[in-house]
């Protein structure tokens, strides 16, 4: 499963993105403070209707502090395969927009209980900056 276009309204400090991506590689650049790490969290953030999908699994949530004041966050993901589906927090709510992503992720699950064929699992590792950066006093106290 790879992503084709990213789409991201009211996340954190981005009002607005279309962000197409190549199938083989895209690079974020830019000076800090920019939104680089926004866009990677929004695409985290959509990917987390995968688990969502599975039984007992936990999937990642947006966080209020996500949330740029009182409009609808809206976050688009589409695949080079043309699966697409969104997340969003406000604004009309209950529309299927996950029973494509659905599909594919039963199809996946009815493939490894049946043992049919190869399979082909997404796998995504992020860590944002939070994770990767402590504070001073927080390396004092051995966190």
């Amino acid at each position: 499963m790879k992503l084709a276009r990213v789409e991201i309204e009211n996340y954190r400090a981005i009002e607005k993105l279309d962000l197409p991506l190549n199938p083989r590689l895209t690079v974020l650049h830019g000076d800090n403070g920019h939104g680089k790490t926004s866009v990677l969290s929004a695409i985290a953030t959509g990917l987390g209707s995968i688990p969502g999908q599975l039984t007992d699994v936990s999937s990642v949530r947006f966080l209020k502090s996500d949330r740029r004041g009182s409009r609808q966050l809206r976050v688009g993901l589409t695949t080079v395969d043309g699966i697409a589906w969104e997340r969003r927090v406000g604004g009309p709510q209950k529309r299927n927009v996950l029973r494509e992503l659905k599909e594919v992720v039963e199809a996946i699950v009815k493939a490894d209980r049946e043992g049919t064929g190869p399979l082909h699992l997404p796998i995504v590792a992020f860590y944002d900056t939070d994770r990767a950066v402590f504070d001073p006093p927080q390396r004092r106290r051995g966190f």
